[in-house]
């Protein structure tokens, strides 16, 4: 799976997060989309990876869109076949400050 670790865009927002935004390859047909986003960011976040849980629960709450740009609309099915050329931008919240 090596193919999927493409270099992701990654804008990093001081105090709303980060952004990814990834293009899905041929040989990634067919995948669920949080098996993807799993795999093609594993090692590209600040944190090091994030969790197939993780990348479920920000595609239940509309923060993973499908469409390049501003065009993109929000994507809530994480058991969606990705299709090669599949656009998706992935909108990591800020981590909450410690109480």
């Amino acid at each position: 799976m090596s193919s999927l670790k493409e270099s992701p865009s990654i804008d990093v927002i001081p105090d709303e997060g980060e952004r990814h935004a990834l293009t899905v390859p041929p040989e990634a047909g067919g995948i669920r989309l949080d098996k993807y986003l799993t795999d093609a960011l594993a090692g590209k976040t600040p944190e090091g990876s994030l969790s197939r849980a993780r990348l479920q629960t920000l595609i239940a709450e509309g923060r993973v869109t499908i469409g390049a740009g501003d065009a993109g609309r929000p994507i809530v099915d994480a058991s969606y076949k990705v299709k090669p050329g599949d656009s998706f931008t992935v909108n990591v919240p800020a981590p909450l400050p410690a109480k």
